[in-house]
């Protein structure tokens, strides 16, 4: 119960940040000198964070040894984050 409590807790954090970061996009408010495609890709990177943690919660109902994934999440975030800036999205026409 206290993996899930958690495993929840910080899951609630990861998806404010990403649904902060989204409405930031959206709305506009980054200052003129922010470069806005890399923004996008943090922004993706986040969610991807965000869905994996998600995705290994659903196992803590099933395994005791469900917190082990949750160690990875930063080398998840830092694997999402390369591939993610090493294929910058296509220009749009």
């Amino acid at each position: 119960m206290a993996a899930l409590l958690y495993g929840a807790n910080v899951g609630v954090i990861l998806l404010c940040r990403s649904l902060v970061q989204r409405e930031a996009l959206r709305g506009g408010v980054l200052i003129p000198e922010a470069d806005v495609a890399r923004y996008q890709r943090d922004v993706t990177v986040s969610w991807v964070v965000t869905g994996y943690w998600a995705v290994t919660l659903l196992f803590v109902w099933w395994t005791p040894w469900s917190e082990i994934p949750w160690f990875f999440a930063s080398l998840v975030a830092s694997l999402a984050r390369r591939v993610v800036h090493r294929h910058p999205p296509a220009a749009t026409a």
